[in-house]
């Protein structure tokens, strides 16, 4: 929770959505903001019920989290913050354009390492093969010597 108050988007008299909980998909305007918990009070949704000795059982709106309620238009029932499509195809670009560069950098790593791991291959085939011969060659020694 942040220590102090923040300016928020969303102010009294504003009418907006709910976008999560038990009445989502209704609209309702502010009746209070508390910039310090970052909750808003909107009308009709969320209600407590509230027993006094003197009135009775008295119903009352709660608050809702900031980030479960969204701006909506008059009587439309999507949000009022248009979508920007030219951030996205940009972005979506960028993303695109990175992950080529690691596939790039990824290939010629794995390309290094083969030609590596072949090279020590054919190094260890030459070395196995000459000691393979020096045996051999130390056996046929040893058999002339005994006969």
């Amino acid at each position: 929770m942040p220590s102090r108050s923040q300016k928020l988007k969303i102010k009294k008299g504003d009418t907006v959505r709910v976008i999560t909980g038990s009445g989502k998909g209704s609209t309702g305007t502010v009746l209070e903001v508390d910039t310090a918990r970052l909750k808003v009070k909107v009308e009709g949704h969320a209600m407590r019920t509230h027993y006094n000795r003197e009135t009775g059982i008295t119903q009352k709106e709660g608050f809702v989290d900031y980030s479960n309620v969204t701006l909506a238009s008059g009587t439309s029932k999507k949000s009022t913050k248009p979508k920007s499509t030219e951030k996205k195809a940009s972005t979506t670009k960028k993303k695109k354009a990175k992950k080529t560069a690691t596939k790039k950098t990824a290939t010629t790593k794995k390309k290094a390492t083969k030609k590596k791991s072949t090279k020590k291959k054919a190094t260890k085939k030459k070395s196995t093969k000459k000691k393979s011969a020096k045996k051999k060659a130390s056996k046929k020694k040893s058999s002339k010597k005994k006969s």
